[in-house]
């Protein structure tokens, strides 16, 4: 009998010993901010990254090039699925000026919003106005979204200036 009690005490030890190890070495969940973040920063180009969004099961819905002034231009896309959406602005500058980056957000649709950015752009007050320390080349600014909406996407008007210079689109 002191062999089952035994038995079960070094059994139960164990147990304990595992279960506090486990918690102990498990990590923190991952939040979209961070998630967004690593995948970016282990692309090698922006091609890169947005395969690893549709990978995730995100779906492009718009995908453009466009131009701020002659020095500065930036790779616009809007990807969605079913329960967000996510918008993202990547930058090329060969000036290396700060001239202040704002970005307009339609929030009358969307919810829980998160901005997410480079290293480079130090947000402002409400997180859509940065400081750009030397210029925007290779920075980029994403705005991760859901719908306000049950049943559908949500629909709204987001902005860019840069300086004096301005660029709007609709998602």
């Amino acid at each position: 009998m002191w062999n089952k009690v035994v038995v079960s005490v070094v059994f139960a030890f164990l147990f304990t010993v595992g279960c506090q190890s486990a918690e102990e070495n498990s990590a923190p969940p991952i939040t979209v901010e961070q998630a967004i973040k690593d995948s970016r920063m282990k692309a090698n180009s922006l091609d890169e990254f947005k395969k690893t969004l549709h990978e995730q099961g995100l779906v492009a819905f718009q995908s453009d090039v466009n131009k701020l002034d002659d020095d500065t231009s930036f790779d616009y896309s809007l990807f969605r699925n079913d329960t967000y959406s996510y918008i993202h602005f990547e930058f090329s500058d060969e000036s290396k000026e700060d001239q202040g980056l704002r970005i307009g957000f339609d929030r009358e649709e969307a919810k829980n919003i998160r901005v997410i950015h480079s290293e480079g752009l130090t947000p402002e007050e409400n997180g859509l106005q940065f400081h750009v320390s030397d210029g925007l080349d290779q920075k980029w600014v994403g705005i991760y979204f859901e719908s306000k909406k049950q049943n559908g996407f949500p629909n709204g008007e987001v902005t860019l200036n840069y300086g004096s210079e301005n660029w709007r689109s609709h998602f």
